[in-house]
Protein backbone atom coordinates (compact mmCIF):
# COMPACT_ATOMS: atom_id res chain seq x y z
CA UNK A 1 0.00 0.00 0.00
CA UNK A 2 1.50 3.37 -0.97
CA UNK A 3 2.35 5.82 1.77
CA UNK A 4 -0.11 8.75 2.05
CA UNK A 5 1.16 12.21 1.17
CA UNK A 6 0.77 14.79 3.93
CA UNK A 7 -0.72 18.12 2.89
CA UNK A 8 -1.87 21.23 4.72
CA UNK A 9 -5.44 20.85 6.04
CA UNK A 10 -7.92 21.43 3.21
CA UNK A 11 -10.60 24.05 3.67
CA UNK A 12 -14.31 23.26 3.43
CA UNK A 13 -15.11 25.48 0.48
CA UNK A 14 -11.70 25.70 -1.22
CA UNK A 15 -8.98 23.07 -0.74
CA UNK A 16 -5.64 24.63 0.16
CA UNK A 17 -3.73 22.39 -2.23
CA UNK A 18 -5.08 20.75 -5.37
CA UNK A 19 -4.58 17.04 -4.64
CA UNK A 20 -3.41 14.51 -7.17
CA UNK A 21 -5.84 11.98 -8.55
CA UNK A 22 -7.17 9.72 -5.84
CA UNK A 23 -5.82 6.22 -5.60
CA UNK A 24 -8.45 3.74 -6.83
CA UNK A 25 -10.15 1.96 -3.97
CA UNK A 26 -10.77 -1.76 -3.91
CA UNK A 27 -13.84 -2.90 -5.88
CA UNK A 28 -17.08 -3.39 -3.99
CA UNK A 29 -17.62 -6.69 -2.23
CA UNK A 30 -21.38 -6.18 -2.12
CA UNK A 31 -24.17 -6.82 -4.62
CA UNK A 32 -24.42 -4.40 -7.54
CA UNK A 33 -28.12 -5.30 -7.89
CA UNK A 34 -28.73 -4.25 -4.28
CA UNK A 35 -26.95 -0.94 -4.86
CA UNK A 36 -28.91 -0.02 -7.99
CA UNK A 37 -32.16 -1.08 -6.35
CA UNK A 38 -31.33 1.39 -3.59
CA UNK A 39 -30.85 4.09 -6.21
CA UNK A 40 -34.30 3.26 -7.63
CA UNK A 41 -35.77 3.44 -4.12
CA UNK A 42 -34.34 6.92 -3.56
CA UNK A 43 -35.84 8.04 -6.86
CA UNK A 44 -39.26 6.62 -5.96
CA UNK A 45 -39.15 8.14 -2.48
CA UNK A 46 -38.07 11.67 -3.44
CA UNK A 47 -39.58 12.08 -6.91
CA UNK A 48 -42.69 9.89 -6.44
CA UNK A 49 -43.38 9.30 -10.16
CA UNK A 50 -46.65 7.61 -9.20
CA UNK A 51 -47.99 11.08 -8.36
CA UNK A 52 -48.02 12.16 -12.00
CA UNK A 53 -47.96 8.89 -13.99
CA UNK A 54 -51.37 7.19 -13.83
CA UNK A 55 -51.29 3.52 -12.88
CA UNK A 56 -47.72 3.55 -11.60
CA UNK A 57 -48.85 3.59 -7.99
CA UNK A 58 -50.16 0.03 -8.26
CA UNK A 59 -46.60 -1.16 -8.92
CA UNK A 60 -45.41 -0.01 -5.47
CA UNK A 61 -42.04 0.93 -6.93
CA UNK A 62 -40.40 1.90 -3.62
CA UNK A 63 -41.45 -1.29 -1.84
CA UNK A 64 -40.33 -3.46 -4.76
CA UNK A 65 -36.96 -1.70 -4.89
CA UNK A 66 -36.36 -2.27 -1.17
CA UNK A 67 -37.39 -5.91 -1.48
CA UNK A 68 -35.02 -6.44 -4.41
CA UNK A 69 -32.16 -4.66 -2.61
CA UNK A 70 -32.66 -6.68 0.58
CA UNK A 71 -32.91 -10.01 -1.23
CA UNK A 72 -29.91 -9.33 -3.44
CA UNK A 73 -27.81 -8.22 -0.50
CA UNK A 74 -28.70 -11.23 1.65
CA UNK A 75 -28.09 -13.65 -1.23
CA UNK A 76 -24.73 -12.05 -2.05
CA UNK A 77 -23.61 -12.01 1.59
CA UNK A 78 -24.56 -15.68 2.03
CA UNK A 79 -22.85 -16.73 -1.21
CA UNK A 80 -19.60 -14.88 -0.48
CA UNK A 81 -19.55 -15.47 3.28
CA UNK A 82 -19.76 -11.79 4.23
CA UNK A 83 -21.44 -10.28 7.24
CA UNK A 84 -24.96 -9.02 6.64
CA UNK A 85 -24.59 -5.87 8.75
CA UNK A 86 -22.14 -2.99 8.56
CA UNK A 87 -19.51 -2.73 11.28
CA UNK A 88 -20.98 0.37 12.87
CA UNK A 89 -22.08 0.89 16.51
CA UNK A 90 -25.24 2.56 15.26
CA UNK A 91 -26.50 -0.84 14.07
CA UNK A 92 -26.58 -2.09 17.67
CA UNK A 93 -28.25 1.06 18.98
CA UNK A 94 -30.83 0.97 16.19
CA UNK A 95 -31.60 -2.66 17.01
CA UNK A 96 -31.96 -1.83 20.70
CA UNK A 97 -34.29 1.08 19.91
CA UNK A 98 -36.48 -1.07 17.66
CA UNK A 99 -36.58 -3.80 20.31
CA UNK A 100 -37.65 -1.31 22.99
CA UNK A 101 -40.41 0.00 20.70
CA UNK A 102 -41.73 -3.57 20.28
CA UNK A 103 -41.42 -4.39 23.99
CA UNK A 104 -43.44 -1.31 24.98
CA UNK A 105 -46.13 -1.85 22.30
CA UNK A 106 -48.49 -3.75 24.68
CA UNK A 107 -48.57 -0.68 26.96
CA UNK A 108 -49.37 1.71 24.10
CA UNK A 109 -52.44 3.97 24.02
CA UNK A 110 -53.34 1.97 20.89
CA UNK A 111 -51.24 -1.21 20.56
CA UNK A 112 -52.55 -1.99 17.08
CA UNK A 113 -51.65 1.49 15.84
CA UNK A 114 -48.16 1.20 17.31
CA UNK A 115 -47.52 -2.15 15.64
CA UNK A 116 -48.85 -0.80 12.34
CA UNK A 117 -46.54 2.22 12.50
CA UNK A 118 -43.52 0.10 13.35
CA UNK A 119 -44.01 -2.32 10.48
CA UNK A 120 -45.39 0.17 7.94
CA UNK A 121 -42.89 3.01 8.44
CA UNK A 122 -40.26 2.65 11.11
CA UNK A 123 -38.83 -0.72 10.20
CA UNK A 124 -38.65 0.43 6.58
CA UNK A 125 -36.51 3.36 7.72
CA UNK A 126 -34.27 0.93 9.62
CA UNK A 127 -33.97 -1.28 6.53
CA UNK A 128 -32.70 1.72 4.52
CA UNK A 129 -30.18 2.48 7.27
CA UNK A 130 -29.05 -1.15 7.21
CA UNK A 131 -28.76 -1.35 3.42
CA UNK A 132 -26.90 1.93 2.99
CA UNK A 133 -24.29 0.93 5.55
CA UNK A 134 -23.90 -2.58 4.18
CA UNK A 135 -24.13 -2.11 0.40
CA UNK A 136 -22.42 1.27 -0.16
CA UNK A 137 -18.94 0.06 0.70
CA UNK A 138 -16.69 1.93 -1.77
CA UNK A 139 -15.86 5.55 -2.39
CA UNK A 140 -17.17 5.28 -5.93
CA UNK A 141 -20.55 3.98 -4.82
CA UNK A 142 -20.85 6.62 -2.11
CA UNK A 143 -20.07 9.40 -4.58
CA UNK A 144 -22.60 8.01 -7.06
CA UNK A 145 -25.29 7.81 -4.39
CA UNK A 146 -24.71 11.34 -3.07
CA UNK A 147 -24.59 12.70 -6.61
CA UNK A 148 -27.91 10.98 -7.34
CA UNK A 149 -29.49 12.38 -4.17
CA UNK A 150 -28.28 15.86 -5.06
CA UNK A 151 -29.63 15.68 -8.60
CA UNK A 152 -33.00 14.52 -7.27
CA UNK A 153 -33.39 17.80 -5.38
CA UNK A 154 -33.55 19.73 -8.69
CA UNK A 155 -37.22 18.99 -9.49
CA UNK A 156 -38.15 19.48 -5.82
CA UNK A 157 -36.52 22.91 -5.62
CA UNK A 158 -37.74 23.94 -9.06
CA UNK A 159 -41.33 22.98 -8.15
CA UNK A 160 -41.11 25.06 -4.99
CA UNK A 161 -40.00 28.10 -7.00
CA UNK A 162 -42.73 27.51 -9.59
CA UNK A 163 -45.38 27.35 -6.87
CA UNK A 164 -44.10 30.58 -5.36
CA UNK A 165 -44.06 32.42 -8.70
CA UNK A 166 -47.54 31.20 -9.66
CA UNK A 167 -49.07 31.78 -6.23
CA UNK A 168 -49.82 28.11 -5.55
CA UNK A 169 -50.31 28.29 -1.79
CA UNK A 170 -51.53 25.83 0.82
CA UNK A 171 -54.82 26.48 2.60
CA UNK A 172 -54.30 29.50 4.83
CA UNK A 173 -51.38 30.79 2.78
CA UNK A 174 -51.73 33.96 0.75
CA UNK A 175 -49.61 36.80 -0.57
CA UNK A 176 -49.32 38.25 2.95
CA UNK A 177 -48.04 35.03 4.53
CA UNK A 178 -47.23 32.88 1.48
CA UNK A 179 -46.87 29.19 2.33
CA UNK A 180 -46.35 27.41 -0.94
CA UNK A 181 -47.60 23.97 -1.81
CA UNK A 182 -44.88 21.37 -1.37
CA UNK A 183 -43.69 18.83 -3.89
CA UNK A 184 -46.14 15.92 -4.23
CA UNK A 185 -44.02 13.18 -2.63
CA UNK A 186 -44.11 11.47 0.79
CA UNK A 187 -41.24 13.50 2.30
CA UNK A 188 -41.98 16.90 0.75
CA UNK A 189 -45.76 17.28 0.62
CA UNK A 190 -45.89 20.39 2.80
CA UNK A 191 -43.51 23.38 2.83
CA UNK A 192 -41.95 22.58 6.21
CA UNK A 193 -41.09 19.02 5.15
CA UNK A 194 -39.78 20.27 1.82
CA UNK A 195 -37.49 22.71 3.64
CA UNK A 196 -36.24 19.92 5.92
CA UNK A 197 -35.32 17.63 3.03
CA UNK A 198 -33.51 20.39 1.12
CA UNK A 199 -31.64 21.60 4.22
CA UNK A 200 -30.35 18.07 4.78
CA UNK A 201 -29.38 17.67 1.12
CA UNK A 202 -27.71 21.08 0.83
CA UNK A 203 -24.40 20.10 2.52
CA UNK A 204 -24.07 17.15 0.15
CA UNK A 205 -24.36 19.45 -2.89
CA UNK A 206 -21.71 21.76 -1.47
CA UNK A 207 -19.45 18.81 -0.61
CA UNK A 208 -19.65 17.55 -4.20
CA UNK A 209 -18.87 21.04 -5.50
CA UNK A 210 -15.76 21.28 -3.36
CA UNK A 211 -14.61 17.78 -4.31
CA UNK A 212 -14.64 18.57 -8.04
CA UNK A 213 -11.37 19.27 -9.85
CA UNK A 214 -13.03 20.77 -12.93
CA UNK A 215 -14.79 24.10 -13.04
CA UNK A 216 -17.97 23.11 -14.88
CA UNK A 217 -19.19 20.30 -12.56
CA UNK A 218 -18.25 22.46 -9.57
CA UNK A 219 -20.46 25.25 -10.91
CA UNK A 220 -23.29 22.78 -11.55
CA UNK A 221 -23.28 21.53 -7.95
CA UNK A 222 -23.00 25.08 -6.61
CA UNK A 223 -25.99 26.04 -8.75
CA UNK A 224 -27.96 23.13 -7.25
CA UNK A 225 -26.95 24.29 -3.79
CA UNK A 226 -28.18 27.78 -4.65
CA UNK A 227 -31.47 26.35 -5.92
CA UNK A 228 -31.90 24.48 -2.64
CA UNK A 229 -31.29 27.63 -0.59
CA UNK A 230 -33.79 29.67 -2.59
CA UNK A 231 -36.40 26.92 -2.32
CA UNK A 232 -35.96 26.73 1.47
CA UNK A 233 -36.34 30.49 1.84
CA UNK A 234 -39.57 30.71 -0.15
CA UNK A 235 -41.19 27.97 1.95
CA UNK A 236 -41.25 30.57 4.76
CA UNK A 237 -40.24 27.74 7.08
CA UNK A 238 -38.89 29.07 10.37
CA UNK A 239 -37.09 25.80 11.01
CA UNK A 240 -35.61 25.99 7.52
CA UNK A 241 -34.31 29.49 8.28
CA UNK A 242 -32.72 28.40 11.57
CA UNK A 243 -31.12 25.36 9.93
CA UNK A 244 -29.79 27.39 7.00
CA UNK A 245 -28.35 29.94 9.40
CA UNK A 246 -26.54 27.23 11.35
CA UNK A 247 -25.14 25.64 8.20
CA UNK A 248 -23.92 29.06 7.06
CA UNK A 249 -22.20 29.69 10.39
CA UNK A 250 -20.53 26.28 10.29
CA UNK A 251 -19.35 26.83 6.74
CA UNK A 252 -17.95 30.27 7.53
CA UNK A 253 -16.24 28.89 10.64
CA UNK A 254 -14.48 26.30 8.53
CA UNK A 255 -13.48 28.97 6.04
CA UNK A 256 -12.08 31.20 8.74
CA UNK A 257 -9.68 28.53 10.00
CA UNK A 258 -6.74 29.15 7.72
CA UNK A 259 -5.80 30.99 4.53
CA UNK A 260 -9.41 31.24 3.38
CA UNK A 261 -10.40 33.67 6.14
CA UNK A 262 -10.53 36.50 3.57
CA UNK A 263 -13.10 34.47 1.62
CA UNK A 264 -15.16 34.19 4.81
CA UNK A 265 -15.05 37.96 5.36
CA UNK A 266 -16.02 38.58 1.74
CA UNK A 267 -18.94 36.13 1.88
CA UNK A 268 -20.25 37.70 5.09
CA UNK A 269 -20.01 41.19 3.62
CA UNK A 270 -21.69 40.18 0.37
CA UNK A 271 -24.41 38.34 2.23
CA UNK A 272 -25.19 41.28 4.49
CA UNK A 273 -25.44 43.53 1.45
CA UNK A 274 -27.58 41.26 -0.74
CA UNK A 275 -29.86 39.42 1.68
CA UNK A 276 -32.19 42.37 2.36
CA UNK A 277 -32.65 42.80 -1.40
CA UNK A 278 -33.35 39.14 -2.14
CA UNK A 279 -35.73 38.12 0.66
CA UNK A 280 -39.41 37.91 -0.30
CA UNK A 281 -41.89 40.37 1.16
CA UNK A 282 -42.99 39.49 4.68
CA UNK A 283 -40.14 37.06 5.25
CA UNK A 284 -38.33 39.03 7.95
CA UNK A 285 -41.58 39.63 9.84
CA UNK A 286 -42.46 35.93 9.72
CA UNK A 287 -39.00 34.89 10.93
CA UNK A 288 -39.35 37.39 13.77
CA UNK A 289 -41.97 35.11 15.33
CA UNK A 290 -39.18 32.63 16.12
CA UNK A 291 -38.20 34.70 19.14
CA UNK A 292 -41.47 36.63 19.58
CA UNK A 293 -43.84 33.65 19.64
CA UNK A 294 -46.90 35.64 20.66
CA UNK A 295 -46.68 37.81 17.54
CA UNK A 296 -47.42 34.92 15.14
CA UNK A 297 -50.81 35.85 13.62
CA UNK A 298 -51.48 32.24 12.54
CA UNK A 299 -51.18 30.86 16.07
CA UNK A 300 -48.88 28.09 14.84
CA UNK A 301 -45.86 29.08 16.95
CA UNK A 302 -47.97 29.42 20.10
CA UNK A 303 -49.66 26.05 19.59
CA UNK A 304 -46.39 24.23 18.97
CA UNK A 305 -44.77 25.72 22.05
CA UNK A 306 -47.81 24.77 24.14
CA UNK A 307 -47.68 21.22 22.75
CA UNK A 308 -44.00 20.92 23.66
CA UNK A 309 -44.75 21.91 27.25
CA UNK A 310 -47.62 19.41 27.38
CA UNK A 311 -45.39 16.67 25.96
CA UNK A 312 -42.72 17.42 28.57
CA UNK A 313 -45.33 17.02 31.30
CA UNK A 314 -46.40 13.69 29.78
CA UNK A 315 -42.80 12.47 29.92
CA UNK A 316 -42.57 13.44 33.59
CA UNK A 317 -45.82 11.58 34.26
CA UNK A 318 -44.70 8.41 32.40
CA UNK A 319 -40.89 8.45 32.14
CA UNK A 320 -40.25 4.76 31.49
CA UNK A 321 -42.76 3.24 29.06
CA UNK A 322 -44.42 6.24 27.39
CA UNK A 323 -47.52 6.31 25.23
CA UNK A 324 -46.28 3.83 22.62
CA UNK A 325 -44.47 4.36 19.32
CA UNK A 326 -46.33 6.87 17.17
CA UNK A 327 -48.89 7.65 19.88
CA UNK A 328 -47.76 11.16 20.90
CA UNK A 329 -50.81 12.56 19.07
CA UNK A 330 -53.24 10.47 21.14
CA UNK A 331 -51.36 11.31 24.32
CA UNK A 332 -51.55 15.03 23.55
CA UNK A 333 -55.23 14.71 22.67
CA UNK A 334 -55.89 13.17 26.08
CA UNK A 335 -53.91 15.89 27.87
CA UNK A 336 -54.99 19.08 26.06
CA UNK A 337 -57.99 18.18 23.95
CA UNK A 338 -58.44 16.68 20.46
CA UNK A 339 -56.31 18.64 17.99
CA UNK A 340 -54.83 15.58 16.22
CA UNK A 341 -51.41 17.19 15.93
CA UNK A 342 -48.18 15.44 17.04
CA UNK A 343 -45.53 17.22 19.07
CA UNK A 344 -43.20 19.00 16.63
CA UNK A 345 -39.98 17.84 18.25
CA UNK A 346 -38.19 14.57 17.47
CA UNK A 347 -36.65 14.29 20.93
CA UNK A 348 -39.92 14.91 22.78
CA UNK A 349 -41.63 12.57 20.32
CA UNK A 350 -39.32 9.70 21.30
CA UNK A 351 -39.59 10.57 25.00
CA UNK A 352 -43.40 10.81 24.89
CA UNK A 353 -43.76 7.60 22.87
CA UNK A 354 -41.01 5.41 24.32
CA UNK A 355 -40.13 7.09 27.60
CA UNK A 356 -36.68 8.25 28.64
CA UNK A 357 -35.11 4.84 27.74
CA UNK A 358 -36.32 5.30 24.17
CA UNK A 359 -34.94 8.82 24.00
CA UNK A 360 -31.62 7.60 25.44
CA UNK A 361 -31.32 4.85 22.81
CA UNK A 362 -32.06 7.30 19.99
CA UNK A 363 -29.51 9.80 21.30
CA UNK A 364 -26.90 7.05 21.50
CA UNK A 365 -27.69 6.10 17.89
CA UNK A 366 -27.43 9.73 16.79
CA UNK A 367 -24.23 10.25 18.79
CA UNK A 368 -22.59 7.14 17.34
CA UNK A 369 -23.27 8.38 13.79
CA UNK A 370 -21.86 11.84 14.52
CA UNK A 371 -18.83 10.36 16.26
CA UNK A 372 -17.99 8.00 13.38
CA UNK A 373 -18.36 10.73 10.75
CA UNK A 374 -16.14 13.07 12.78
CA UNK A 375 -13.48 10.34 12.98
CA UNK A 376 -13.53 9.99 9.19
CA UNK A 377 -13.31 13.79 8.77
CA UNK A 378 -10.21 13.88 10.97
CA UNK A 379 -8.55 10.79 9.50
CA UNK A 380 -8.86 12.11 5.92
CA UNK A 381 -7.99 15.75 6.63
CA UNK A 382 -4.31 15.73 5.61
CA UNK A 383 -4.18 12.98 3.00
CA UNK A 384 -4.07 13.92 -0.68
CA UNK A 385 -5.62 10.68 -1.91
CA UNK A 386 -8.56 11.12 0.46
CA UNK A 387 -9.39 14.76 -0.33
CA UNK A 388 -12.70 13.91 -2.02
CA UNK A 389 -13.70 11.53 0.77
CA UNK A 390 -12.87 14.27 3.27
CA UNK A 391 -15.24 16.68 1.51
CA UNK A 392 -18.03 14.11 1.43
CA UNK A 393 -17.47 13.24 5.10
CA UNK A 394 -17.84 16.89 6.03
CA UNK A 395 -21.00 17.06 3.95
CA UNK A 396 -22.51 14.06 5.77
CA UNK A 397 -21.42 15.54 9.09
CA UNK A 398 -23.26 18.77 8.33
CA UNK A 399 -26.30 16.83 7.10
CA UNK A 400 -26.48 15.13 10.49
CA UNK A 401 -26.06 18.48 12.25
CA UNK A 402 -28.88 19.89 10.12
CA UNK A 403 -31.12 17.08 11.39
CA UNK A 404 -30.04 17.65 14.99
CA UNK A 405 -31.22 21.26 14.75
CA UNK A 406 -34.33 20.68 12.65
CA UNK A 407 -35.32 17.81 14.94
CA UNK A 408 -36.27 20.32 17.62
CA UNK A 409 -39.14 21.50 15.40
CA UNK A 410 -40.24 18.50 13.30
CA UNK A 411 -42.33 15.38 14.13
CA UNK A 412 -40.23 12.97 12.03
CA UNK A 413 -38.91 10.52 14.62
CA UNK A 414 -39.74 7.40 12.60
CA UNK A 415 -39.34 8.75 9.07
CA UNK A 416 -36.51 8.31 6.57
CA UNK A 417 -34.89 11.72 7.11
CA UNK A 418 -32.50 10.72 9.88
CA UNK A 419 -32.01 7.13 8.80
CA UNK A 420 -30.70 7.86 5.32
CA UNK A 421 -28.17 10.28 6.89
CA UNK A 422 -27.30 7.62 9.47
CA UNK A 423 -26.84 5.14 6.62
CA UNK A 424 -24.39 7.51 4.91
CA UNK A 425 -22.50 7.72 8.21
CA UNK A 426 -22.28 3.94 8.40
CA UNK A 427 -21.15 3.78 4.78
CA UNK A 428 -18.37 6.31 5.43
CA UNK A 429 -17.15 4.31 8.41
CA UNK A 430 -17.04 1.09 6.36
CA UNK A 431 -15.21 2.77 3.44
CA UNK A 432 -12.66 4.43 5.70
CA UNK A 433 -11.94 1.16 7.48
CA UNK A 434 -11.57 -0.74 4.18
CA UNK A 435 -9.19 1.83 2.73
CA UNK A 436 -7.01 1.92 5.85
CA UNK A 437 -6.94 -1.83 6.37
Amino acid sequence: MTQATTLPPPEWWRPAVAPPAAEPSAPSERSAVAFWALMVFMFALLIAPQSFIPGLGSLHLAAVAVAVASTAHLASAWKQGHTVFAKHPGVLWAGALASWALLTAPFSYWPGGTVALLFDLYFKSLVIFWLLGAVVDTRHRLTELITWLTLLTIPIGATAILHFLTGTFIDGGDSGTPRIMGYDAPLTANPNDLALVLCMMLPLAVALAVAQRRAFPRLVFLAIAGLDVVAVVITFSRTGFVTLALLAVMGLFKLSRGPARLWAAGIVGLGLALVPLLLPSGYVEHMGTITAIQTDPTGSAQNRWSDMLTAANLVVASPIVGAGAGMSTLALNAARGPAWVPVHNVYLEYATDLGLPGLFLFLMLLGSCLRKVTQVVRSTANTASSADLHCIAQGVQMTLVAFVVAGFFHPVAYHFHFYYAAGLSASLAVISEREHA
